[in-house]
């Protein structure tokens, strides 16, 4: 399996399974979402626009618990390239295929998504953090359980159904293959 087009198919079929599995963390699943566009765009694969739209609509879920834009930026840049770059992708996608509307949508969309977060997460927990020191650092701690509560169901959801049906398996596969 070094790149096979068979291969490659199989990988883009096992990467759409992966990234609906509802007990899959937002995080991987949008990691893995935008693996899926890269992969079928390169090899001109008919779900390349449903990756993309399936990674624009996990991005704002994977990045949720974060409670701050510079956390949220930080756990974007630590997901990779890919992900950093999939809404401008998206975008050069839809360019190519003669949709300039749709590209200026995606933008404008990416555009959107980060002003809401920096005026929706980021004055509020300064404000907090400078009214009520206490609450913020509860809040915080609470934020930490709530990721690790999640990392928690992930695991046993593992342990029940089988690391083969992981999205992490899957990631980890198409890489030791030469998919990305």
């Amino acid at each position: 399996m070094l790149g096979r087009r068979e291969d490659l198919l199989e990988a883009i079929r096992l990467m759409s399974m992966a990234v609906d599995n509802r007990y899959a963390r937002e995080p991987d699943r949008f990691r893995l979402s935008c693996e899926w566009a890269i992969l079928a765009r390169n090899i001109g694969h008919p779900t390349t626009l449903t990756a993309y739209k399936t990674a624009m609509s996990l991005v704002e879920k994977s990045l949720s618990f974060a409670p701050t834009v510079s956390v949220q930026h930080t756990r974007l840049v630590a997901m990779g390239k890919n992900c950093q770059t999939m809404p401008l992708d998206y975008a050069s996608f839809q360019i190519k295929l003669g949709r300039f509307e749709e590209a200026v949508e995606i933008l404008e969309q990416g555009r959107a998504l980060l002003w809401s977060e920096m005026r929706g997460l980021r004055t509020p927990m300064i404000q907090l953090i400078e009214d009520d020191p206490p609450l913020a650092k509860r809040f915080a701690e609470i934020n930490q359980e709530l990721e690790a509560a999640d990392h928690i169901h992930h695991t046993e959801w593992e342990a029940r159904y089988g690391k083969t049906a992981s999205v992490k398996v899957v990631m980890g596969w198409t890489h030791s293959v030469g998919l990305w």
